[in-house]
Formats: structure tokens, sequence, C-alpha cells
């Protein structure tokens, strides 16, 4: 049974005054991270450190909804938070079930009401719960399922390491995760710091199978990379294609690599960010290097 949440975690912040001062610099940057927040988005203060912003969010569900085979036909967000990423593969309108498990009351009620202010609450199949414990007991011996998670990071500490060690990730490192989640499906997805050890990453999954990795950007600033585990058919690189991509979409396409491949990627956004935030929000145009090692660049995230 869900837990009542507390109506004092539980914030529609319509104006900058109203915001707490901490957490000044999402303000700035709510209009990326929620196209629609204006018209009534909810969040609780610890949110704003692991929502992933709409358009990172849309583009992780192209990839998945293009990449994952055919009779893959259910997903499960096994960390859902306030909703962003459900509510994309909600939209998406290729999954025939969306899992969204979220295991505190009062995050569960603002993605709720964010799906219902995107359309798509009725889209969405609500879990209250750990899915740690949910996944096991919802899932076991279906070759159908996608299980995508974007766990927490364990605060802050990350972005001070130029290659951070995924076993340091808390309360769940990598090891945990994987091995959790990898005997229910053999499709997961992790979004992961981006400054993560790739070699990490590469030691995970079945052998003689590649990993693909995508760094995600926006305004040339690297948020995350997903890891992608599984069968998946990515396409060939296009570069002309994806200049024409950039050009009609606020975030360009993430590449993927190989375990033994390196791709430089340059990508850029096209979307206005608010004056006052631009300092903190964007980077001179440069390469955001996906492999070893993650090219550091402005404009950080936080999960915790």
């Amino acid at each position: 049974m869900e837990e009542p949440a507390q109506e004092s975690e539980v914030h529609e912040w319509l104006d900058v005054d109203q915001f707490p001062v901490h957490l000044k610099k999402y303000w700035y940057q709510r209009n990326t991270i929620w196209h629609r927040y204006h018209q009534g988005v909810w969040m609780t203060k610890d949110a704003w450190f692991g929502v992933t912003p709409e358009p990172i969010a849309n583009k992780i569900a192209i990839h998945v909804a293009e990449a994952v085979p055919d009779r893959q036909s259910i997903i499960v967000d096994a960390f859902a938070g306030v909703g962003g990423n459900a509510i994309a593969f909600a939209m998406s309108g290729r999954w025939d079930l969306v899992f969204a498990i979220e295991k505190d009351p009062a995050t569960m009620k603002c993605a709720k009401h964010n799906a219902e202010l995107y359309g798509v609450k009725d889209k969405i199949f609500w879990v209250y719960g750990d899915s740690l414990k949910e996944i096991p007991r919802r899932f076991q011996g279906r070759d159908d399922v996608v299980i995508f998670a974007s766990p927490p990071w364990g605060g802050p500490s990350y972005s001070g390491e130029e290659v951070y060690d995924l076993s340091q990730m808390r309360p769940y490192n990598l090891d945990k995760l994987y091995n959790s989640f990898s005997p229910f499906s053999k499709h997961l997805i992790f979004y992961l710091p981006r400054n993560s050890d790739i070699a990490q990453i590469s030691a995970h999954g079945p052998e003689n199978h590649d990993v693909h990795v995508a760094h995600y950007c926006i305004r040339g600033a690297s948020k995350a990379l997903c890891a992608f585990y599984g069968d998946y058919e990515f396409g060939e690189y296009d570069e002309e294609e994806e200049e024409e991509i950039a050009k009609e979409t606020d975030i360009t396409q993430a590449k993927k690599i190989t375990q033994e491949d390196t791709i430089q990627v340059e990508e850029t956004a096209t979307e206005e960010a608010d004056v006052s935030q631009v300092e903190e929000t964007t980077t001179e145009e440069g390469i955001v290097q996906v492999g070893g090692t993650a090219e550091e660049s402005n404009g950080q995230e936080t999960k915790e």
C-alpha cells in the first residue's frame, strides 16, 4: 500500500522568490528540465538533483524504442523519481506496458501529477516500492522486459573526479544494480555520471557482447551517459543526418561505442536559456570524448 505523501514535501514553484536559495540555479534551468514547467509541474526539493532533463529523457526514449528488438514490449523505470523518463517512455508509444517504480511517497505523487500534465498518467503502471524487491517479484521468467535504471549517484562527490569509480555510488553501486537486475532482463540501461569509468561499465555483460555507451549533452555539455547492455541495433552513424537532427531538436542524437571503440562527438542544442543562467548552463562548443574517460564540461548534474 502506498503511504500518504507529506504535502509539505510536494511543491509547485512558479516564482523565483518562492524557490529555495540553495536550489536557485535550477530555477534558471527549469524550462530545459521541464518544457511544461509553468503549466504546473510538481517537484520535491531532492528531485531537482536527480530528474532527467526532458530533452535527454526524450532522446533516450527514442534510442531505446528504435534499437531494442521488437519482441521487447515492457519497459520498467526502476527509479522513477518525479517521472521524467517514465513520461518520455509512455509518450513514445512504443511499449505495451510502462512500469514506474518509486519508493518515496511524495516523489511518487509528483510523478503521477506530472504524467497527468503530459497526458500519459493512465499509460503508466505505477508501483510504490523498492525496485530491487519489486522487479524480482513481478518479472521473474519473462523475456520481453527492458529495465531502465537511473539510480541515485550518492551526492555531488562524483563531479570532482576525473574518472568516477562506480563502486562508490550509493546506496547501490554498479555491481549491485547489474547483479540485481540482469537475472530478470537481458536488456538493461543504466543512466550514470558522465565521467563514469568505462572499464567498469565494460566489465559487465555477457562475454563477446558489446556494451554501448552514449553521452547525452545539452549546449555542448555532457550531462550524463547511458550504458546499454543487450542486443541493440543502433544503426550506422551518419554525420550529415546527425546535423539535420541537430537543427530540428534541442539535443543532438548521442552516439554509441563498443568496448573497443572511442568516438568523438560534437553536440550542441538549440533551445534558448534564460540570460541570467548562461554562464552556468553553456560552454564553448567543444568535443565530448566518449571512451575511457569523458571530457569534463560545465553544467553539473547531481543525483542524490
